[in-house]
């Protein structure tokens, strides 16, 4: 099984939304995860209540692998991008980042 997270921005429009989450949804079906939860983070900087059940949900449903449509999902600047990830491997999670700046790597898990 695997989780999604994703973090959705005020300027953040419907079809990124909708695009990210198919992103997910292609990416557990090619490499044949069942797709658990996607965890939507709506107010990104604040509390993040969404990472906090995310880590709590996986370690109670025994899931390892985390998936995030991109590496802004995590956050706009690098070291909150960096902090983030390490929150979720310190809960036992990989994660896993299905769009990067290299145009391979989008066209690979385009939904």
């Amino acid at each position: 099984m695997l989780f999604g997270y994703q973090t959705v921005r005020p300027d953040s429009s419907d079809d990124e939304v909708t695009n990210g989450r198919r992103l997910l949804v292609a990416y557990a079906a090619l490499e044949g995860y069942t797709l658990g939860e996607i965890f939507l983070e709506w107010t990104p900087g604040t509390s993040f209540s969404a990472l906090s059940a995310l880590v709590v949900t996986a370690e109670r449903c025994r899931v390892r692998t985390v998936a995030v449509p991109s590496a802004l999902d995590l956050g706009r600047l690098p070291r909150v991008q960096e902090l983030v990830r390490r929150k979720l491997e310190s809960g036992g999670l990989t994660v896993l980042v299905l769009q990067s700046m290299e145009p391979q790597a989008v066209r690979r898990w385009s939904a």
